[in-house]
């Protein structure tokens, strides 16, 4: 029996139904235990071909209004009269005239990147080699930001599309040995429009795969989604991805959502009309807002400098070299219940999301920003995009909800044992339109115009709007833990397991929380000082459901991580893919 068939498109990539506490090696790089390169290489090739076969959805144009601006604003109509103005100047530069002098464009520039846009709308089908479509595009693109820096003011102009000036190359942040085609990076509007000195998934806007055969789309496909999980895991501010598929002179935009990748229809430079469509997708992600390309703005990256708020090795949950990320954030939390929104910083990254749908779970050790970093305790964020229920807010399966319910009980009568102890949670707010919005799958259905739908009973992929529906979370939480493999010795193995057991067995009878998911990667270890001993911490609630006091029942969905889930559990997951696998026959 294979219980691979029966795999959500969560559980790809993975042996278990929640995010591995991976190591981190250096910053925001994952790297599971155990595997060598070329089993990571294997495995995410398989990933991302179940991907494109089950979760990818052709000629999703729908995707373009993501980043369109609202009609009738100020930008849309910049976005309107400079479209024209790029597609009008290419369109005659093509044919050998030149735009009228008047048009305050910057001739000289455009001529540069005119013989190179010009073989690429000529290669027809396919070629003998793809390396001159590397530059071709970059041409293109050239071409576009040159125009916008010139015809749009610079209060509407939100940013420059710009390609990085390196071709085929190794990222420097990858942890295997793929190389990128070509990358699409920002920059302020204000910058010389030139290609950007860049080798890292850290700073991409999006991947460009390119392939010299006409009907290669899905081998380009499938390799952007390879890529974009690593963008994932570098990117622990990015909601989620854009990227592009070349094939001689078709490009397909494609956008990576939790439960699905919604490809458009192919646009082709050899007619004017596929010019103009690229053209005006450049254009929108130069204007439109950070949340409409997938960034978080309440996750701010910033620039590497000061570790003063540096915390001792000790105080982590993963093992590492005891130094700070390079990488930091500034990380508003708001408070659902509280009203109220608390900004902390990054110290260290606990998890990433390396995986490219799902959850999304990221980890952080972190302090608050305007506490002194000499005092303040460091508290755990967890930001991710959990299966949810409308009202969000109130969806009685959230894990702020239970850990409310935990935390009121506990606060009036104190446990012996040490529990999971929430500072603040809620869901992540986005102004989008001058409107303060609650960040979930819906939101973005919103912007492509278009109605979600609930998936399909069955588990058999539907139409490219039958998605669940997810919401932001981000939890603040206390004590500070690491990894169960820090235990020194066989003892403190037993009082970390039997501590976390007690305090499982207290939040059941207790709180009315049942846990359904207990291993060794969400049992940790807490230390009050180096000599002290170890305490067991229970962390983790994302599959906890409330249970009725007297009855004692859950739901009876399967949930868990394999090699610990319960006989019973286990039975009724081979009985479903045995049903499966008849059904298949």
């Amino acid at each position: 029996m294979n219980l691979e068939d029966n795999q959500t498109p969560e559980d790809i990539g993975s042996s278990k139904t929640t995010p591995s506490k991976s190591r981190t090696s250096q910053a925001g790089a994952v790297q599971a235990y155990g595997t060598t390169e070329n089993e990571r290489d294997r495995e995410r090739s398989r990933y991302a071909k179940y991907v494109l076969k089950n979760c990818a959805h052709r000629d999703v144009d729908e995707v373009f209004g993501i980043v369109s601006p609202t009609l009738g604003s100020r930008k849309a109509a910049a976005a309107t009269e400079s479209i024209e103005i790029i597609a009008s100047a290419m369109e005659q530069l093509l044919a050998g005239n030149s735009p009228d002098a008047d048009s305050g464009l910057p001739l000289e520039d455009l001529q540069q990147h005119i013989p190179g846009i010009t073989e690429w709308t000529n290669v027809g089908l396919d070629m003998r080699s793809e390396r001159p479509l590397y530059g071709y595009f970059s041409d293109f693109v050239l071409f576009v930001a040159h125009c916008l820096s010139a015809s749009v003011a610079e209060s509407d102009l939100a940013r420059l599309v710009l390609p990085v000036s390196i071709y085929d190359f190794k990222p420097d942040d990858s942890n295997d040995r793929r190389r990128v085609d070509v990358a699409l990076t920002t920059r302020s509007a204000n910058t010389a429009v030139e290609s950007c000195h860049s080798r890292s998934y850290a700073d991409m806007l999006c991947n460009v795969e390119a392939k010299w055969k006409h009907d290669m789309d899905d081998d380009a496909l499938k390799q952007v989604l390879i890529y974009s999980a690593s963008m994932y895991a570098q990117q622990l501010n990015r909601r989620f991805l854009w990227g592009l598929a070349i094939c001689t002179t078709t490009v397909y935009a494609c956008v990576m959502l939790n439960d699905g990748v919604l490809v458009s229809s192919a646009m082709d430079v050899a007619s004017a009309a596929g010019r103009r469509r690229l053209i005006t997708l450049l254009a929108h992600w130069s204007l439109c807002s950070e949340s409409q390309l997938g960034y978080d703005p309440t996750m701010r990256r910033l620039s590497n400098g000061d570790n003063s708020f540096c915390i001792n090795d000790e105080d982590v949950l993963s093992g590492g070299d005891g130094k700070c990320d390079n990488i930091r954030y500034e990380v508003d939390c708001y408070d659902d219940e509280a009203k109220v929104t608390h900004t902390y910083i990054t110290l260290r990254t606990i998890m990433s999301a390396g995986s490219l749908l799902g959850r999304h779970t990221r980890c952080f050790v972190a302090r608050l920003k305007y506490a002194d970093s000499a005092s303040a305790d460091a508290v755990v964020i967890k930001d991710a995009w959990p299966p949810a229920e409308q009202p969000v807010d109130s969806d009685s399966r959230s894990e702020i909800v239970l850990l409310r319910r935990i935390r009121s009980e506990f606060e009036v009568n104190t446990p012996a044992h040490i529990y999971p102890r929430l500072e603040t949670g809620g869901h992540v707010q986005l102004d989008v339109d001058d409107q303060t919005t609650t960040d979930t799958t819906d939101a973005i259905f919103g912007l492509m115009g278009a109605d979600r739908r609930e998936p399909s009973l069955d588990g058999k992929k539907g139409s490219w709007q039958q998605q669940a529906l997810r919401a932001h979370r981000r939890i603040v939480m206390s004590p500070v833990g690491r990894s169960i493999r820090s235990v020194r010795n066989e003892e403190e193995l037993v009082i970390v397991l039997a501590e976390a057991m007690r305090c499982h067995s207290s939040i059941l009878n207790r709180c009315g929380v049942l846990h359904r998911d207990i291993s060794t990667n969400n049992i940790l270890v807490v230390r009050e000082s180096q000599d002290a001993l170890p305490r067991g911490l229970l962390i983790d609630f994302d599959f906890a459901v409330p249970v009725d006091r007297e009855k004692r029942t859950a739901r009876p969905a399967q949930s868990g991580t394999l090699p610990y889930m319960s006989i019973a559990n286990l039975e009724t997951l081979i009985l479903r893919a045995q049903r499966w696998t008849i059904g298949k026959v």
